[in-house]
């Protein structure tokens, strides 16, 4: 990404009081500010009905002095040890371009690589999580740490420090997803264990920049990027109400894998396994147990295969694809497994809402629309064969 096109993205996202919603219609109305110069008339009248009311702030923004202002807050992050990702920039976290509503900028602290290059797994669950309950989340990323994931969670006291320290113990890179800034710990209580995330190649993420205040959906805010980096979600422990059930519901929005450890028999009737308790009578998540570890390894392991099939324009041109385009072909092919149906009318259909969602290069569009296509037959000649 170039310095210009970072101060553009960073200014969407940080400098107008658009909300993170409102800025990314505008980001995919006007990817680049020559975009928006090339066009301004048109724009105009799309931000007029896109936005309404706050069109405003957008219209009479002065964008010579929002230009100049993020770039100084972009030099001055990075001369605090932060690294930056915007949306377009190939270390973005491919898997959480794919979402709905992926953050403009990310804040990150520690190793880029572990944010791409491993099979990431979110282990969440209460602040007030039971003894037995923390083992249990210890000891299931301890194995999947151990077995080449990425171990994703919040910090938080509780279930969530215990997936850190699993993943730790078994040598595997994990990362915290705060709801605040990276220039303070949140709980200074695992301070400590923050820092021993960096030393031993984890990273922080953040889409606060630092020194800026979150606000009351902050940290439901961060339990999106917790889904979107991973390719499945377990929650150990978690209240019906619980904050937990946020990410679960993000998870579910997003397409991710849903697992539930059992609950351990002395502590089943306790209340922080009542979330756990609805989600598995309900069917929204799978329950295992430790006899099932490598079962549920191989499901993760080939839904990461079938995500990461949406993302290969990405690595093959350097370029990022339109968000929606990810979305709607990750849509249609699953629709198209479930039915067990693969013909050549779906594949029309998945060119058709690329095209839709934004999609104008030739080149780029062929390879999308090849991928999915070589994508789905290859499943359906698994299919027969098996």
């Amino acid at each position: 990404m170039t310095d210009m096109q970072a101060a553009y993205v960073y200014g969407l996202a940080h400098l107008l009081p658009l909300g993170e919603r409102s800025a990314m219609k505008i980001y995919r109305l006007a990817p680049s500010r020559d975009a928006w110069n090339r066009d301004r008339q048109r724009l105009r009248d799309q931000v007029l009905t896109t936005l309404g009311p706050k069109s405003e702030v957008l219209l009479t923004a002065n964008w010579d002095a929002l230009m100049e202002q993020a770039a100084t807050e972009i030099r001055r992050q990075q001369e605090a040890g932060v690294i930056l990702l915007g949306i377009d920039d190939p270390d973005y976290p491919p898997l959480l371009r794919q979402i709905p509503d992926p953050p403009l900028f990310l804040f990150l602290k520690g190793s880029v690589s572990a944010l791409s290059e491993f099979l990431a797994v979110a282990i969440v669950g209460t602040r007030n999580s039971t003894m037995g309950g923390e083992q249990v989340a210890f000891k299931i990323a301890k194995y999947f740490g151990a077995h080449r994931c990425l171990i994703v969670s919040g910090l938080a006291k509780g279930i969530d420090a215990a997936a850190h320290k699993g993943a730790l113990d078994a040598g595997a890179k994990t990362v915290a997803v705060f709801g605040t800034s990276l220039d303070k710990v949140y709980p200074a209580e695992n301070k400590d264990l923050a820092y021993q995330i960096l030393d031993d190649g984890g990273a922080w993420v953040s889409e606060l920049p630092l020194h800026k205040k979150g606000h009351r959906h902050s940290f439901v805010q961060r339990d999106r990027i917790q889904s979107g980096l991973s390719v499945a979600v377990i929650p150990v422990q978690t209240g019906i109400e619980g904050g937990t059930m946020h990410t679960v519901e993000f998870a579910e929005r997003q397409k991710r894998l849903l697992f539930c450890p059992r609950p351990l028999n002395v502590e089943g009737s306790a209340k922080q396994y009542e979330g756990i308790n609805e989600l598995i009578r309900s069917g929204r998540a799978k329950p295992f147990q430790a006899d099932d570890y490598s079962a549920v390894l191989d499901k993760i392991e080939e839904r990461r295969s079938s995500l990461m099939s949406l993302s290969f324009a990405h690595s093959e041109t350097n370029a990022s694809i339109h968000p929606a385009a990810d979305q709607a072909s990750l849509a249609f092919r699953d629709a198209a497994v479930s039915r067990g149906r693969m013909d050549t009318d779906l594949i029309d259909v998945v060119a058709d809402k690329l095209a839709s969602a934004g999609l104008t290069d030739p080149s780029r569009f062929e390879a999308i629309v090849n991928g999915v296509r070589t994508r789905l037959f290859s499943i359906a000649s698994h299919n027969k064969k098996t």
